[in-house]
């Protein structure tokens, strides 16, 4: 990950930390700071670099955190055909399911983003 990246995912876990403590709440200045906007630009920039402190991205898949890229590529396949929108364009459960599947693929198949996932969030 480059230094930029590396900044502004340093950046987002602080400021995460800080929301779930309400230390914006606590400080005035904190308070005055537009973090809402910092955060919407920070995940529109680099999606997948905030990752949800409550999701656990090997239980959606249903893998092993040890497991090798092709078992979490054939457990993403195996369930994406389950609930896929194309298959299923009225049920909007399905397209929330098809949604954390693709979004915890995306992170678990990514070697950085993994990484990443890992360190920060060990459950």
């Amino acid at each position: 990950m480059g230094g930029f990246l590396q900044f502004l995912f340093l950046m987002a876990q602080a400021f995460l930390i800080m929301k779930e403590r309400g230390l914006f709440e606590e400080d005035p200045a904190l308070r005055e700071m537009n973090w809402r906007r910092f955060e919407e630009e920070l995940r529109k920039r680099s999606p997948g670099a905030v990752f949800s402190k409550n999701k656990d991205y090997y239980a959606i898949l249903g893998v092993k955190r040890d497991a090798t890229p092709e078992e979490i590529k054939q457990a993403f396949r195996t369930q994406i055909k389950t609930c896929h929108p194309d298959l299923f364009p009225d049920d909007a459960d399905k397209k929330q399911r098809a949604q954390e599947l693709i979004e915890a693929y995306d992170v678990l198949s990514d070697a950085d983003k993994r990484s990443s996932f890992d360190r920060w969030n060990s459950f």
